[in-house]
């Protein structure tokens, strides 16, 4: 595994370079136009003030008094399962809904149980069909008469449930579930595990996830701290930042209570140059494509006053907001693509963050002229003498481009016959 920064505002710890893990996002699922758009993209309903598209650098002040910096006017995929961009802000806001349900639960007298299923697994397993097992098997525990004698049986008002993965090299992919349950107090919490692990194991046992053990299958234990409870809850997207920590200071760690990593640590060694890791991170991406990272119960978000906001929504909430936010600097069109082009993103938050709007224009002042010089080399090496002339050029194009095409046509017939190669055929 590789070593990035965490996202802190220490001066000895560097910020880590989302921007330039969402490009590595990008090589891996190209299939996906929107999470290539991502803060690439000027949004549709960008206009200036005197007509002209800009993006603004915005530096967002937070109640804890932090103080965060971003782009506004660029269109947001939304994606809280892959966007390293947009899931750590989106798992912020459900941390807050999350919080503030479980205060109001609180107050009325309520208690809080936090509830972990799993299964057996090992490396011969399947994620997706992982997956699919498992929200099986979690839609049996919550149907029929035991699901109603138990709602009744504690009183429960609702529920939250959440998805989380980790990878291990001794039993490879482990999904598992997190619940959050709102009951009543005084649950007789023994006997409670004893009657949802026996109807988890006949789920699992449904579902061919064999058979869940009553030490590791269902664990259940009361919330005393919402603190401690929120930062152990799965919010996708949240661990992040943990995860760039300690890859950075694994020098001063003495080791890990577990071998297993999380998505976002294998897509931090990805970033690094690890295939293997990229190749485990793409197959999460896509096992849990369409699926939602937090799951409501119905009528749970009403009974608590909360209203119902989609994942796009609250990746934009950052701009719409008033309070707190801030826009230091505007940015061209023309100067965004340039800085789009040149990768330099990450670079012009960090500037700006130190120098204000000054950095913004030494940044752009450096790429104006890093593109002076590649124009002056390119007319330099198309006036040398010894250039091939333009119609050779466009003809050369023209041959790559049928190769190209050559080669994705016949794809199908290169996997049929080994010998066949399409260097053979002359152009």
């Amino acid at each position: 595994m590789g070593r990035l920064g965490s996202n802190t505002e220490s001066a000895s710890a560097p910020e880590i370079d989302r921007y330039g893990l969402q490009r590595v996002t990008w090589s891996m699922l190209p299939e996906r136009p929107r999470l290539r758009a991502c803060c690439t993209r000027l949004a549709r309903s960008n206009e200036g003030e005197n007509g002209d598209r800009t993006v603004k650098i915005q530096r967002v002040t937070h109640d804890s008094g932090q103080e965060t910096y971003g782009f506004s006017g660029l269109m947001r995929c939304g994606s809280g399962w892959t966007c390293p961009i947009c899931a750590p802000q989106i798992a912020a806001e459900r941390a807050k809904e999350i919080a503030h349900a479980m205060r109001q639960h609180r107050e009325s007298g309520g208690e809080i149980l936090l509830v972990t299923k799993t299964f057996p697994h090992g490396m011969d397993g399947v994620l997706s069909d992982q997956i699919a097992g498992l929200t099986s098997a979690r839609r049996r525990t919550r149907s029929g008469r035991w699901w109603q004698q138990t709602r009744e049986l504690i009183e429960l008002v609702g529920y939250i449930g959440a998805l989380e993965f980790t990878w291990s090299e001794r039993n490879g992919w482990h999904p598992h579930l997190h619940e959050i349950w709102f009951v009543k107090a005084g649950v007789d919490l023994p006997a409670l595990k004893r009657r949802v692990h026996e109807r988890w194991v006949q789920a699992c046992e449904k579902e061919c996830l064999g058979t869940p053990s009553f030490e590791h299958g269902v664990n259940i234990k009361f919330v005393d701290d919402d603190a401690e409870a929120l930062a152990r809850y799965p919010l996708f997207g949240s661990d992040l930042d943990r995860a760039a920590k300690e890859l950075t200071h694994s020098h001063t760690k003495q080791g890990r209570s577990s071998d297993s990593v999380t998505p976002w640590d294998l897509l931090i060694a990805a970033y690094d140059g690890d295939k293997r890791a990229g190749w485990l991170w793409r197959e999460f991406a896509r096992a849990v494509k369409g699926r939602a990272s937090l799951n409501w119960s119905r009528g749970l978000k009403d009974h608590f006053g909360i209203d119902e906001i989609s994942d796009d929504e609250l990746a934009a909430e950052q701009e719409q907001a008033n309070e707190g936010v801030e826009t230091v600097v505007e940015v061209s069109l023309k100067d965004w693509n340039r800085i789009t082009f040149h990768r330099a993103r990450q670079a012009l938050i960090q500037y700006v963050k130190c120098f204000g709007a000054d950095g913004a224009e030494l940044v752009l002042e450096l790429l104006r002229e890093k593109d002076r010089k590649w124009l002056a080399e390119m007319h330099r090496k198309r006036m040398s003498p010894d250039a091939p002339p333009g119609h050779e050029i466009l003809r050369q194009r023209r041959v790559r481009a049928l190769h190209v095409a050559a080669e994705k046509e016949f794809e199908p017939c290169k996997r049929q016959s080994s010998s066949w190669a399409l260097s053979s055929i002359a152009v």
